[in-house]
């Protein structure tokens, strides 16, 4: 518990556990919100599919990933979630603020036109939370490695969704050659 109280009110300092808001530092103090992180016990969700979506050849097997998910632009493997809904927070009370977290894989070859209307798809699917950390990997490797420990030591994430209800942070950044491009559409 003080880990993951350390964790919530200083940031995680790369401990291997999900990002958390300060503000839910009391959440995690009350309840295990990490014993499902793992990828043997992943909710598998599909997002919202549009009426022009096409089927999307699939990604090659990958041992850590069980599911496959697309959109009409790009298919994506989610290889960790974590998090809770504006509904629970709202069965609780709301004395704390939604999250929602995930690691998921894209295929190596995806081009930055699709990855950039993934981060739209995704950033509009999650609008409704407070806080929100997606890191999108083209690298198995690395997606696992993150997933497990935090770490970007295999690598880093090609595109990454960050929204802090706090800071007011709430933007799509595209790693491009190893640089953060703010790619949010405006308003």
């Amino acid at each position: 518990r003080e880990l993951r109280r350390a964790y919530a009110v200083r940031g995680g300092g790369g401990q291997g556990l999900p990002m958390l808001p300060v503000d839910d530092y009391a959440m995690a103090e009350s309840e295990d919100i990490w014993a499902d992180a793992s990828p043997e016990n992943i909710v598998w969700e599909t997002p919202a599919e549009t009426e022009t979506s096409a089927p999307m050849a699939p990604l090659a097997p990958d041992p850590g990933v069980t599911s496959i998910v697309g959109s009409s632009d790009v298919q994506y493997a989610v290889v960790a979630e974590w998090g809770r809904s504006p509904e629970e927070v709202a069965a609780r009370g709301g004395e704390s603020s939604s999250l929602r977290g995930m690691v998921a894989l894209v295929p190596a070859d995806t081009d930055e036109d699709d990855l950039i209307a993934l981060g739209e798809q995704l950033h509009a699917e999650y609008a409704d939370y407070d806080n929100v950390n997606v890191q999108i990997f083209n690298d198995a490797d690395a997606a696992d490695t993150y997933a497990k420990t935090n770490s970007m030591e295999e690598g880093t994430p090609i595109l990454r969704i960050s929204k802090y209800r706090i800071s007011g942070e709430d933007k799509i950044y595209l790693n491009k050659d190893g640089v953060e491009v703010d790619v949010t559409p405006a308003p």
